[in-house]
């Protein structure tokens, strides 16, 4: 079987290289698909299922103005011709269906449309939790085959730190008395990072401490966190790339990472805390099937609501517990359920 892949690489996440490797180790040829129409005639270009993630980049990436709106409605054309043409010619299209529109709060109309088009004229659609299959029956009008492939781990995708918990804590001005809370990702909008520190600052205790770190996608969001961060020595902003060594030190000075989301619909934020080895305070809304406690501590309204609970149980046993959580997110298991979809087997999802 030969897999077309759009993206095969996502250069700093690791998330689409070790799952294109676990479909290797099972006998699964991949190789990039160039889903610009007039490149499909290429030889290279056969192969018997076509799998999509995040389609809004599909043949353009970001930008602003007039051509960044013409390029965006000629991709989107493209890609819709692409996939009839593939599919005319016998080739499976499969969607991991990562999120139910893009994360861009200044996405434009055609990107957004993207997402319920393919959900309605895909041959499989790929999810990573049952929640997330909910929402994409409910909110894109899905009604044919889904598959429940879940997020696989990043156990030994990232580096060892390059020093100890307390010279890392050090670099920050924190104490090893400091309980240390990290929130870290991409700035953008739906992370509701405002309204975390906001919280944080009316209801933490005086002994917490608050890292938001990665590149800023909102600037909005960013502006305005710096200007929240400037007023309080509890708060720590890296809004900037966090370089992949940088990535594990983090974590090791963390005692818990922090998901201030309204839902969790994919898991790779954390899956990457599991990873590493903290414990996440995330929105029960989209955790309930996933992990419990001492890994996840499940909130309501707030992630202060468990904050003085997830602090009570001891740090080794916290660690432990998100390393075995992620542990049971095997990569080859969610490879099997890819064959399965590519293969059109028996959906395991109602």
């Amino acid at each position: 079987m030969t897999v077309g892949a759009s993206p095969l690489d996502m250069g700093d996440n690791p998330y689409i290289s070790l799952l294109y490797s676990a479909l290797r180790a099972h006998g699964v040829d991949v190789c990039a698909a160039d889903l610009r129409p007039w490149k499909l005639r290429s030889e290279s270009q056969r192969y018997d299922v076509l799998h999509i993630h995040w389609p809004e980049y599909i043949m353009v990436g970001a930008g602003a103005g007039l051509t960044h709106r013409i390029r965006v409605r000629a991709a989107a054309v493209a890609l819709r011709s692409s996939v009839r043409l593939l599919r005319a010619r016998g080739v499976r299209i499969v969607w991991t269906a990562h999120n139910v529109r893009p994360h861009n709060p200044d996405a434009l109309t055609p990107q957004i449309n993207l997402y319920r088009w393919l959900a309605q004229e895909v041959d499989a659609v790929i999810v990573h939790t049952p929640h997330a299959a909910q929402l994409v029956r409910e909110r894109l009008d899905r009604t044919g085959p889904m598959y429940l492939a879940r997020h696989g781990h990043y156990l030994d995708a990232y580096g060892l730190p390059s020093a100890d918990r307390k010279a890392l804590r050090a670099r920050y001005g924190f104490d090893e008395s400091d309980q240390v809370l990290l929130a870290f990702g991409q700035i953008r909008a739906y992370k509701r990072l405002v309204g975390l520190v906001s919280d944080f600052k009316a209801h933490a205790p005086a002994s917490t401490r608050l890292i938001i770190a990665g590149a800023p996608k909102d600037t909005g969001v960013t502006q305005e966190l710096k200007g929240m961060a400037a007023t309080s020595n509890r708060v720590v902003l890296l809004d900037r790339y966090i370089p992949e060594p940088e990535v594990a030190e983090l974590y090791t000075l963390a005692d818990l990472a922090v998901l201030n989301y309204s839902e969790v619909f994919s898991s790779g934020a954390l899956l990457l805390a599991l990873s590493l080895g903290v414990a996440v305070l995330a929105p029960r809304e989209g955790t309930d099937e996933f992990v419990g406690r001492p890994a996840l501590f499940a909130w309501e309204a707030s992630p202060f609501e468990v904050l003085d609970e997830a602090l009570e149980v001891s740090p080794d046993v916290r660690q432990s517990a998100a390393l075995a959580a992620a542990r049971t997110h095997d990569w080859a298991d969610s490879a099997r359920v890819h064959i399965q979809a590519y293969e059109g087997g028996p959906p395991n999802l109602p």
